[in-house]
Formats: C-alpha cells, sequence, structure tokens
C-alpha cells in the first residue's frame, strides 16, 4: 500500500516517492542503522490485497536476492510493518537510459533546428557499447541463475554519472525451468507471460501507451511462453534505440506497434554510418523474429559485443587494418577500390536479399495472435481505437465475476473495482467508458482510468441480449426481448422496437449503433429461420430496414458490415448512406463461437481490428456435473463435461436431462444416466430443443421444441423408443415454458411471455391439463414478472419468482387458488426455487450467489421457518439466467449443479483464448 513520507518501516523512514510503475511504487529512504540511502517498493493501494500480486513481489525479491551482479541493482531485505511489505533495495542515482536517450536526442535537434530523421539522434558509438556491454553481462549472470527479465527496456536500465550501468525491475523476471508450465490464472488468465505498464501515465498518454509493446519479443506478444531469447530480442530493441535514438519498432498506436513487431523490420539505413559490420549483425540476430533465429544467450551477445569494441572485422569483409588508429588513411588506392566495389556488391545483395525475405506489411494482409482470457465466450469488446480488450471474467478461483481490461501493448489484465457481478461490457465512443449489466440486474458505466460505476437503470427480470453506445450520449440496449435506449447519464428508459407477430418473432438483439450515432444495427430472432434476419433501426423512428438474413450478431466496421455465416466471420463492403451492399462477402475468422441464442464471441474496433473465440463444442466443454452437501463439499465430476446450462434431476435421482447447444439457434435434449454413466441424444431435429422437464414417473421429457416452424411444448419418452407428441395445437406452445410437473401426473406448471414488447415483459405463470384437453389455463398473472414456477411435493403449493418488490424475490402461493394466500420466501433477493423431495425445505439462490435452505411446512396452511445460507452456488452471475435451472435436488438431499468447470475437474480452468486479427479488413474490397 501507499506510505507518506516521514512513516518508519522498521529501521527504513520514507522520504519523497521517485517512481511509480505496475508492480510497486518506489521510495527514496533513509537506513537509520547504516546511516545509507536506500530504496523501498511497495505495492500500490489497489493492488495490495491482490494474492497474487503480492506472490509476485515476495518472487522478486527472491529474484534478486539471487542475483549478485554490479549491473544488477542489489536486493537488501524484505521488510513488513503492520499492514505493509516493502521491498529494500540499493538507491541508484542517475538517470534511465531512456532520459539519456532522449537527452541526446533533443541536444542534437535543437543543434540542427528541426529535427532530422534522416539522420541518427542517438548515444555516441563507444557509449552505446560500453552501455550495452554492462546490460548483457547482467542479463549473461541472470541468465546463468536461471533467470530471465521479460521486461528489459530503456526505462528499467539506470546510468551513474561514473558510467555504471544497472539493471532494475524484476519484478516480472521468471524462472526457466517454470517456462511452458501451467499457471495459476488470475481472473482466468495467466499473468505469468505478462510485462507490466511501468507507469500510470501510460494508460492515457497518446504515444507514451506504446512503451512496453515497443521491447516485448514476438513468441511475448503472441501471449505464447517465452525463455531467455525473449530477452536476446528487447536487449536488440534497445541497442536499436541507443545508435538511432528512436524505437526498433514504432507506430502512431498500439495496434501499429503491435504489427510491427510480428510482421515488420527496423529501419537499418537508421543505423549510424559509423556502426561497424560485426554491430550490424548482432542486432540482426538479436531481432531475428523466428526464436530458433535468434541469438540463444546473453553471454554470446557479449562475446560479439567484445569483438565489436576491440575492433574485430568479419572475415568475408577482407584483412583487417594493421591499427585500430591507421583507419583509412591507411589503405592504399587498391584496398579503397576494392572496398568500394564489395561495398556496392554488398548494397545490391542486401537490397536483393530484403526485398525477397521483407515481411508482410500491415497494409498488405492481417496479423494474428492470441492472449488468454477467461470468462464466457461472448462476454468481450474491443474499444473503438483498438487500444485495449474488456471483458467480464471470474476472480481468481471464485464464481464472482468482475469486469477487466487488457491493454493491447499490455497483455496484462486488470479488474475494474466495483464491477462484481458485472458482464456484457461496451465501450463508449470515445473508449474512456465502459458500460455493462450487472448480476443483480443495473445497467452501469465506469470511467476505465478510475472512478465508482454509476447505476444508470434498473433492469426487469430478463436475459440481457447486448448493448451499443452511441456518439449523440445515447446507450440502447437488449433485454426482455426488444430494444430500450437510456442516456449516457441515466434517466427514462424507452422502447425503440416491438416484435413482430406475422414474422413469429421471438426478441431483438445484438444493438450495434452506426458511425452517425442515430442509426443502429440489430438481429430481429424468429421461431422461424427463414424470418431472421439483420435490420436497421433509428432513434428517430419507429420504422425499420430490413438488410439480410440473419444467423448471429451483427457489426459495423470501417466501410464493412460484419456478421456470422455458417460460424465464420464475414464481412461485405456496405454504404451506409444508401443501406446498400457495394461488395461480396469475404472471410475474416472461421469457427467462431455462436451460443445458442445467436450471441457471436466476436467484436471489432472502429478501424477493422478483430477480437473472437473459436467454437466451444462439446469436446471443450466448459461445464460440469458435480454433486454437492449442504456444506458444499464437492465431489468428483460426474460424467464428462458439458456446455448445458439448464438441467432437471430424474425424481428418482437416477438421470438428468439437460440440452447441449452445438450451434447458432441448435440444440437438442440429452438424458445422462449418472449409474451407468451413460449418455444419450433424446432429440435430434433441426432448431433449438430446451428446458426439458421430468414426467413423475420419470417414463417420459416435456421441453420446448420447433416443429414445422412452429414453437410447442412435446413430450417424448425418457428412453427415446416412441415419437414425440405436440401437447398444444394451433400454436398454443409458442409463448410457453415448462417448468414443473405435478406428482399425480395430471399437470404442468409453465411460463407463459406474452409477445408484446413492453418495457417491463410480464411472463404469466399457467397450468397445463396434460390429462385432457391440454389447453393452459391462468394460474398467476399480475402486473409483474413472474416465472420459475415449481409444485410443492404435495401439490398444495407453488413457488415462484417475481419482480413486485422491485427485486426478483421468492415467493410461495398456494394451488389451485393463487388468491388464497401469499408468503414472501426470500429477503436479499432470489430465484431458482426448488423444493426438498419431503417438502419440508425450499432452496434459492440469494442475490449474493449463495444456496439458501428455508424450512417451511406444508400441512394446513403454509409455514415458513429459519432460513440458512448453506454455501456459495458454483454458477456464473446466478441472477442473469433466468431462463435456465442451474441446480436440482436429489431424494438424498444433495445438490446437483451444471457448474463451470475447475482444475479439481481435471479440466481447463480457462475458455478458449482471445484471437486478435489486427487490420482484420486489410485487403477487402470497399
Amino acid at each position: 500500500m501507499s506510505v507518506q513520507p516521514g512513516t518508519r518501516l522498521g529501521p527504513y523512514e520514507v522520504g519523497a516517492q521517485i517512481g511509480v510503475g505496475g508492480m510497486g511504487e518506489v521510495y527514496r529512504a533513509t537506513d537509520t542503522n547504516l546511516k545509507r540511502q536506500v530504496a523501498i517498493k511497495v505495492l500500490p493501494a489497489a493492488l495490495a490485497g491482490d494474492a497474487d500480486r503480492m506472490a509476485r513481489f515476495q518472487r522478486e525479491a527472491e529474484v534478486l536476492a539471487a542475483l549478485n551482479h554490479p549491473h544488477i541493482a542489489q536486493i537488501y531485505g524484505l521488510e513488513r510493518s503492520g499492514a505493509t511489505t516493502a521491498l529494500v533495495m540499493e538507491l541508484v542515482e542517475g538517470p534511465t537510459l531512456a532520459d539519456r536517450i532522449a537527452d541526446v536526442a533533443r541536444t542534437l535537434s535543437g543543434s540542427r533546428g528541426e529535427p532530422d530523421k534522416a539522420r541518427p539522434t542517438g548515444l555516441p558509438l563507444d557509449e552505446a557499447l560500453a552501455i550495452a556491454k554492462q546490460i548483457a553481462e547482467a542479463l549473461e549472470a541472470a541468465h546463468a541463475q536461471g533467470i530471465i527479465h521479460r521486461d528489459l527496456k530503456p526505462a528499467n536500465i539506470k546510468v551513474r554519472e561514473d558510467g555504471t550501468v544497472k539493471v532494475l525491475d524484476f519484478g516480472l523476471a521468471k524462472a526457466m525451468d517454470e517456462v511452458g508450465s501451467r499457471q495459476r490464472a488470475v481472473g482466468s488468465e495467466t499473468a505469468s507471460q505478462a510485462p507490466t505498464i511501468t507507469s500510470p501515465a501510460l494508460l492515457t498518454g497518446a504515444g507514451m501507451i506504446l512503451g512496453t509493446a515497443a521491447y516485448m519479443s514476438p513468441e511475448q506478444a503472441r501471449g505464447k511462453p517465452v525463455d531467455k531469447r525473449a530477452d536476446i530480442w528487447a536487449f536488440g530493441c534497445v541497442l536499436f534505440e541507443m545508435l538511432t535514438g528512436q524505437r526498433a519498432f514504432a507506430g502512431d498506436d498500439i495496434a501499429d506497434v503491435m504489427v510491427a513487431v510480428l510482421s515488420k523490420e527496423p529501419e537499418w539505413g537508421m543505423l549510424p554510418a559509423t556502426a561497424p559490420p560485426l554491430l550490424r549483425r548482432l542486432l540482426r540476430r538479436c531481432l531475428e523474429k523466428s526464436p530458433n533465429r535468434r541469438l540463444h544467450d546473453a553471454a554470446d551477445v557479449r562475446l560479439e559485443l567484445d569483438d565489436v569494441i576491440a575492433g574485430t572485422a568479419v572475415d568475408e569483409l577482407g584483412p583487417r587494418p594493421a591499427s585500430p588508429s591507421e583507419g583509412w588513411r591507411g589503405l592504399t588506392l587498391r584496398h579503397a577500390l576494392a572496398g568500394v566495389a564489395l561495398a556496392v556488391v554488398g548494397a545490391a545483395l542486401s537490397l536483393a536479399v530484403a526485398a525477397y525475405l521483407r515481411p508482410a506489411t500491415a497494409e498488405s494482409g492481417p496479423v494474428r495472435f492470441e492472449i488468454p482470457a477467461g470468462g464466457q465466450p461472448q462476454n468481450m469488446s474491443m474499444s473503438p481505437d483498438g487500444r485495449r480488450i474488456a471483458y467480464s471474467a471470474p476472480v481468481g478461483n471464485s464464481n464472482q465475476t468482475m469486469v477487466f481490461v487488457r491493454a493491447m501493448d499490455a497483455l496484462e489484465a486488470r479488474s475494474l473495482p466495483g464491477t462484481e457481478g458485472g458482464g456484457l461490457p461496451q465501450w463508449s465512443p470515445d473508449s474512456r467508458n465502459l458500460v455493462f449489466n450487472t448480476s443483480d440486474s443495473r445497467l452501469k458505466r465506469i470511467d476505465v482510468a478510475g472512478g465508482s460505476p454509476q447505476t444508470l437503470t434498473a433492469l426487469p427480470a430478463g436475459v440481457f441480449q447486448g448493448v451499443s453506445w452511441g456518439r449523440d450520449g445515447v446507450i440502447v440496449f437488449a433485454n426482455q426481448g426488444v430494444l430500450h435506449r437510456v442516456a449516457e447519464t441515466g434517466g427514462e428508459v424507452t422502447d425503440l422496437t416491438k416484435l413482430d407477430p406475422s414474422l413469429g418473432e421471438t426478441y431483438h438483439f445484438s444493438p450495434w449503433f452506426l458511425p452517425d450515432g442515430r442509426r443502429f444495427l440489430f438481429v430481429g430472432w424468429s421461431a422461424d429461420p427463414e424470418n431472421r434476419a439483420v435490420y436497421v433501426g433509428s432513434l428517430d423512428s419507429s420504422s425499420r430496414t430490413r438488410l439480410m438474413p440473419a444467423e448471429a450478431s451483427v457489426r459495423y466496421a470501417a466501410g464493412h458490415l460484419v456478421f456470422v455465416r455458417e460460424r465464420t466471420v464475414m464481412a461485405q463492403p456496405f454504404d451506409i448512406d444508401t443501406l446498400q451492399f457495394t461488395g461480396d462477402p469475404m472471410p475474416i475468422a472461421e469457427q467462431v463461437n455462436v451460443n445458442q441464442a445467436g450471441a457471436g464471441a466476436y467484436n471489432i474496433s472502429a478501424r477493422g481490428d478483430l477480437i473472437y473465440r473459436v467454437n466451444t463444442d462439446l469436446a471443450s466443454a466448459t461445464r460440469t456435473l458435480v454433486w454437492l452437501d449442504r456444506n458444499g463439499a464437492r465431489s468428483e465430476a460426474v460424467g464428462p463435461p458439458i456446455n448445458a446450462p439448464h438441467i432437471s434431476l430424474s425424481n428418482d435421482g437416477s438421470r438428468v436431462a439437460m440440452f447441449e447447444g452445438l450451434g447458432a439457434g441448435t440444440a437438442d435434449i440429452w438424458v445422462y444416466d449418472t449409474q451407468r454413466n451413460v449418455r444419450t441424444r433424446l432429440t435430434t431435429e433441426p432448431g433449438a430443443d430446451l428446458f426439458p422437464v421430468w414426467s413423475p414417473d420419470d417414463t417420459d421429457v416435456v421441453f420446448n421444441g420447433v416443429r414445422a416452424n412452429m414453437p410447442t411444448l412435446l413430450r417424448k419418452s425418457s428412453s427415446g423408443a416412441s415419437a414425440e407428441q405436440a401437447l398444444l395445437v394451433d400454436g398454443e406452445g409458442a409463448q410457453l415454458r415448462a417448468r414443473s410437473w405435478s406428482r399425480d401426473g395430471r399437470l404442468i406448471l409453465a411460463e407463459r411471455n406474452p409477445s408484446a414488447a413492453g418495457l417491463v415483459a410480464r411472463r404469466d405463470v399457467v397450468v397445463i391439463d396434460v390429462s385432457g384437453s391440454a389447453k393452459a389455463a391462468p394460474y398467476l398473472a399480475t402486473p409483474f414478472d413472474e416465472g420459475q414456477p415449481a409444485f410443492s411435493p404435495d401439490g398444495r403449493f407453488v413457488a415462484y419468482m417475481s419482480n413486485e418488490s422491485g427485486l426478483q424475490q421468492v415467493f410461495v402461493r398456494p394451488f389451485p387458488d393463487a388468491t388464497a394466500g401469499k408468503w414472501q420466501i426470500s429477503s436479499e433477493g432470489g430465484q431458482y426455487p426448488r423444493w426438498r423431495r419431503d417438502g419440508r425445505e425450499l432452496y434459492y439462490i440469494d442475490s449474493q450467489g449463495r444456496l439458501v435452505a428455508v424450512e417451511v411446512a406444508t400441512q394446513g396452511s403454509l409455514r415458513v421457518g429459519k432460513s440458512t445460507p448453506l454455501f456459495a452456488a458454483p454458477v456464473l452471475n446466478p441472477t442473469s439466467l433466468t431462463g435456465n435451472m442451474p441446480y436440482d435436488v436429489a431424494p438424498d438431499g444433495r445438490f446437483l449443479f451444471t457448474a463451470p468447470l475447475t482444475a479439481a475437474d481435471g479440466q481447463a480452468t480457462t475458455s478458449a483464448p482471445i484471437i486478435v486479427v489486427l487490420n482484420a479488413l486489410a485487403g477487402l474490397s470497399r
């Protein structure tokens, strides 16, 4: 945590702050015992409570303690005082190498008037070589101890007045035997490969944000494991900058720098004419993009520098002059002419080879790489300026999500305090703020530079399906099936779209503003795949224009409509003035993940930088079935990994019905036998079969499906032996979702979601008599949203969720007369009510994600007893998945959850990595 000047940490008296970085704040201090000046480093207050950062802080101390070298800043100790842990280090006076390079560049530019980019402004050759040799010796010593620096750059190198070099900041150093090993995920991402941002200013300062990316090796930029060859690359970047005064890999923004690192060569012509051939060869060997072709060891670098400093010549360049002082004056005319001839031939060969080997530039094609990140695939977005990625992911090993932001040059995410439970973040047009939904049904915004989130509006219960922020200060979001608008400062919420019953529309989603800030794209989803389409809507009119058929969410960037076709992201030239396509669609990414609701796991910046995640199929499932007892003790995973977000346990507790989606709008019902460890696919029809519920004798399953382009309730034998039966005809099942089957087998409770597109969607509860006419009769219809009904075991009561109090809560009413009484069960929010099989307890998940048990008695009038939170439910965003039931209760009182995979299940704990495609639209026709 931060400390104030004058504070005592053991024998150390803290003075002024002298530096701040991603891994700590540095202060000058006085060692009162030994009467010397020292530097102390403490973690910033925002990071002091982060166990992973503290572990890395401890690791830095251990790394420095293992290094004893004159060119590496020494450690004196680790001091703990109260809640503060400080690293006590050698105080190195003098400027950083970055300061020294900048001073020389300013001096030379000032002496010439305007800077001349054609002339180098680097350090004098002898000074650069002397510094380079000391850096190489420091790296050689570190590598000999099996330690990689991983963040070498001029800002981490000090040059004292006597010319002595000290390499600093081993906060990201890593033992080589750990390279390639699996690292503990923090925020579901691997922090071990991530360089830090070394100044808060780098988060916002134009140009300065490029500081770390400019020294990353290509393998580091791609998020791959690194070894000591990454330090060799960084050394080459530092040496090039010392010689030229310019970065080897530069650009106007982060994307340009990353493109340069991954695909461009340094401007070798900027090297000073005095740079000898051996030095040029050394630089090229340090900056080989393939680590296999790069120099492998700092000792080799140091040996070659020794030759450069000694004036050793390359054999192929001819004999060495008689003495270093003889120089060109000692050459005969014949030697000089021969040298000129060799130079001409060499230059011609160099140009030919360079032309042949020159990598593709940003203009000639996209550049792809991966970065690790966690969370659900769709929970991510790229800032319009292409500099940052935001995503929602669990924190550590918990089920609590937060919003994370990762600068493109840092490859390390930071969580945003106050975004607990946040999901589906989307950027403001200026790339400075985020808007996101929360698990407690709020729409919020936050400044990514700091500050507390601001609530814009409460969200009615229902599925949140996307948000977009327009340049005129209007935010459009999809909730309860339609689009709504709210000001970026909050306030009144109004409807923007209405469902079209003639098209069989079930919901609108994926809003995306066009550049004018008044019109927006969205997808109209229908039960009939032929009627699913992309539309253009407007803030100024209720009319909409159909553009094309839709399979998933849609975006716009840099003159192209971007959409998904058969899991391939396509870009098609599009005129936003005429709303006409002006060219053919072209693929820019394949195998993109698309969920059953049509949401594609991709996003794109205004200039055309793409991020996406690949398809998550059964072979790379993200969930597992687990049993938990009343104390939350977890058994081994049940069966193979799955993708099912909704489960229903048979009444005898031996089988699980679920649905698993393999594509947009497609899903099938599966039954898993927990005793025989056998999984059976129950349905194979096209479309989405969802939300299975068991009959009381476990012989049948009822579920939602689409047959002949008409949604309905269907009944099928749980063994799959008999043909399915439509329970409702003439379209009555289009708005119904079965939830509970009475023990006598006669009645089914279902939600009915009217197609009215008001802001507050109003699910009602209906009862279907499957023993007779199979007509849906109303049970509970109020002005509020009621759903998730569940029969008590004796059939005399119904538990359900309602938002009548303004917050989702669990209630119970008598059956069949819902007006005969009402009891509120939950107090801190609640959803997903389930009865214990003997009717003596009722369970639900509260707004804090806890499974709560409530004592009840159903003899006579309902009696409600003590409420006891049992354990944190192993589900993601538990209060936002209103369509899915994530758990069920077995006859023996255990709980079965469809839970995120963890390391304990022997499976990966993170999602598929985010694939970044810089300049994804490069080369496409306009």
